[in-house]
């Protein structure tokens, strides 16, 4: 309940400023209008938002046919404000438009051997695609560039551990390509598109 201090408007005033006012009276939850007017305090009664951009309540509440009221002021934003406004929902959009993109992108993918090592799950966080690009990426190049189809590397998959060729690795990495770069082209259709869209969407991704 807000009340307004009818003899000076003060306001907002509370159950508790009359009662610190008033240390001897004994007051309800709610007292009544009578008994709150005979101390020159008022309810002000709560009133409909009105329609507008910017809607702020007015300082001092307004005395309409006997009864305090809350009252309000609208406006519309400002072009300036609005530029901002524009400015931070784009920022908005386009942070959670990469945030979406690197989740996807650090899902992994199943590659099937086609022998008895089966059908990996292929890790693809920013931890294994270093690892990928420091450790195995440039030793399966080099096999591979050398004619080497017997020496091995050992790699550990989000399934367990396994060996390839350089020319397996070589065509791990030709199927993440596959997977991750529909993610890449699609981020950058959505990047020039609507920011109002559901960035996190399924149907907005390959």
């Amino acid at each position: 309940m807000q009340l307004i201090r009818t003899r000076d408007r003060r306001f907002p005033c509370t159950l508790a400023d009359l009662r610190a006012e008033f240390p001897s009276d004994s007051f309800p939850r709610e007292p009544s209008e009578a008994m709150l007017a005979k101390r020159g305090y008022a309810i002000v009664h709560p009133t409909t938002r009105p329609d507008g951009d910017v809607v702020e309540e007015a300082a001092a509440p307004e005395l309409v046919s006997g009864r305090w009221q809350q009252a309000w002021t609208a406006r519309d934003f400002s072009d300036e404000e609005r530029a901002q406004m524009a400015e931070q929902a784009r920022a908005n959009f386009e942070a959670a438009l990469i945030a979406e993109r690197e989740r996807r992108l650090a899902a992994g993918f199943d590659y099937d051997f086609g022998d008895t090592r089966g059908t990996h799950r292929i890790g693809t966080a920013e931890a294994d695609m270093h690892a990928w690009s420091r450790d195995v990426t440039p030793y399966a190049q080099a096999l591979a560039g050398t004619g080497d189809d017997t020496t091995r590397i050992a790699i550990v998959t989000d399934t367990g551990p396994a060996a390839v060729t350089g020319r397996e690795w070589l065509e791990v990495l030709k199927a993440a390509a596959a997977v991750r770069q529909p993610i890449y082209h699609r981020y950058f259709e959505l990047l020039a598109g609507d920011p109002a869209i559901d960035v996190s969407a399924d149907e907005n991704w390959p």
